[in-house]
């Protein structure tokens, strides 16, 4: 990757613990060039951060052991990114 940049995209929806649920933003970074994007921490609207990669080729998801990738997220993607727990 060449001229690689890294993007923020704020997300929001619920987080469940311990019988709570609270209302969360939450920060989603994506890390690339005009061609591939990385992103980081993906969690709740996969629409959003699907229009921020954009025509990029997503080549990985890497996330904290506490969140789950929405299939929707991966769904455009050919051939599918690799997912990575952080």
């Amino acid at each position: 990757m060449t001229g690689v940049r890294i993007e923020h995209v704020i997300t929001s929806g619920t987080f469940s613990l311990d019988g709570g649920t609270w209302n969360a933003d939450h920060n989603v970074w994506i890390v690339g060039d005009d061609h591939e994007a990385v992103v980081i921490d993906a969690a709740h609207e996969a629409e959003a951060i699907a229009r921020a990669v954009g025509d990029r080729r997503l080549t990985a998801i890497v996330w904290g052991p506490a969140r789950a990738v929405s299939p929707s997220l991966l769904a455009p993607c050919d051939p599918a990114p690799r997912c990575e727990p952080g």
